[in-house]
């Protein structure tokens, strides 16, 4: 989704926001939620403005955060995200892999954002799962769905180290959250996506709450832009990895 692109923006803003931070890591459902936020028109444009990979340097070097040397004022980039991507009741919010922010935690404008916002961490407690869908996504290059879109397969290899690894690497970025938490004495509300995908309506409104938003509307799944990319594929998948800690001979009940 192109979401440096100024179809994206609120209408101009030029006081003082109320905050949110969606804490999140890789194919964790952030984007789910992202988009039933954005959908109400009252909490923001929420995008994930700290990565450096992909939107941020495009949205900085349109907010002209960029200098002729090429060198990012992230203060000044931050005041032009407030400026255009706070909604018309002053409610700004942003989505933060902890892999962007691990290299700007040090810079006080970082502190200073999530010291002063309201925190939604989200959570999945199937990281298996979840680790299969990044890997997919990585190796497809297809990290969103259009309910409008049908995508055609694409034929990968199966890779139980691939997997494993990114299993490892969830759970660190998880840790390094909790950690971050703690250290600076921050309240997090914990979203898990199994939770807001059985009860979309229960758990968004929550959060949405949580966020400043007073009375959100009737959340649904069929009302966000984005489908689920779950095939039989992420199953097979998920099958094959549990098959190589599977004890020999038949399986007993539990006691």
């Amino acid at each position: 989704m192109p979401l440096f692109r100024q179809e994206y923006d609120c209408a101009e803003w030029s006081g003082p926001a109320r905050t949110y931070v969606i804490c999140s890591t890789p194919r964790s459902g952030s984007t789910l939620l992202s988009e039933l936020f954005r959908a109400t028109g009252r909490l923001g444009s929420p995008a994930e403005y700290l990565n450096k990979a992909s939107l941020m340097p495009r949205m900085a070097r349109r907010l002209g955060a960029i200098s002729p040397e090429g060198m990012l004022d992230l203060a000044a980039y931050l005041r032009g995200l407030f400026r255009w991507r706070t909604s018309p009741n002053g409610i700004f919010g942003v989505k933060i892999h902890f892999q962007d922010l691990r290299p700007l935690l040090q810079l006080s404008s970082v502190g200073t954002l999530l010291r002063t916002s309201r925190l939604i961490w989200i959570r999945r407690r199937d990281v298996l799962m979840q680790a299969i869908s990044l890997e997919i996504a990585e190796r497809t290059g297809r990290w969103n769905r259009a309910l409008d879109r049908v995508d055609e397969p694409v034929p990968l290899t199966w890779s139980h180290t691939s997997v494993a690894r990114r299993v490892g690497a969830l759970l660190d970025e998880d840790r390094e959250w909790q950690m971050l938490f703690e250290a600076n004495g921050l309240t997090a509300h914990r979203v898990d996506y199994e939770d807001m995908v059985a009860d979309c309506e229960a758990v968004a409104g929550a959060a949405a709450r949580h966020a400043g938003l007073a009375d959100p509307p009737n959340f649904s799944l069929p009302d966000a832009p984005v489908g689920r990319q779950r095939t039989e594929l992420n199953a097979r998948w998920r099958a094959s990895y549990l098959g190589a800690y599977a004890l020999p001979g038949e399986s007993a009940p539990a006691p």
